[in-house]
């Protein structure tokens, strides 16, 4: 399945809906718990996301880091660390997200 981009107030409302993941505990296929810092609007295209990336992980404010695009195509991101190393931060998208823990969602597809 190919993702397509969400519209702004798409993508803030799906953040919105997700916020409550913040500070939560999940796993992948292994012991290493992770948690959860953040669920951000992202730019969707790559380059763009790389660049929203890098200024939110030097000041780990999403709306600041956002203010810098100017497109139109939208992602959901999750920020989150091994519960043992704070400093790893990673992220994820929502899609993908939601696909690994199971969690039932119907986000918006656009042809």
């Amino acid at each position: 399945m190919e993702s397509t981009p969400f519209t702004s107030d798409e993508a803030a409302e799906i953040a919105e809906d997700f916020e409550d993941l913040k500070d939560t505990e999940f796993r992948l296929d292994g012991p290493v718990i992770y948690l959860v810092e953040n669920v951000v609007v992202s730019p969707f295209q790559e380059g763009d996301k790389y660049v929203f990336i890098q200024h939110y992980l030097a000041t780990k404010d999403g709306a600041a880091s956002l203010s810098k695009y100017s497109g139109n195509e939208f992602d959901v991101l999750l920020f989150v660390y091994d519960a043992d190393n704070e400093a790893d931060l990673v992220h994820t998208n929502i899609r993908t997200f939601a696909t690994q823990q199971g969690i039932a969602y119907d986000f918006p597809v656009h042809s």
